[in-house]
């Protein structure tokens, strides 16, 4: 699911990660009929690490 999100479910980023200094952190939402699934990632070390992966705020 992750290796399927595009540009056009983009949300913000790059944010500073203020637990990894000089590292980014990307945030995409993904819709899903009516709900939609947060991802937050980070690319570090060129590996890709999912930071978190929830339902989206829009949805409660």
């Amino acid at each position: 699911m992750v290796a399927a999100l595009t540009f056009a479910e983009y949300v913000k980023g790059p944010d500073p990660d203020r637990n990894h200094e000089g590292e980014w952190i990307w945030v995409f939402i993904r819709r899903e009929g009516q709900r939609g699934l947060y991802f937050k990632l980070q690319i570090r070390l060129e590996m890709l690490f999912i930071i978190s992966i929830h339902e989206s705020k829009e949805n409660k």
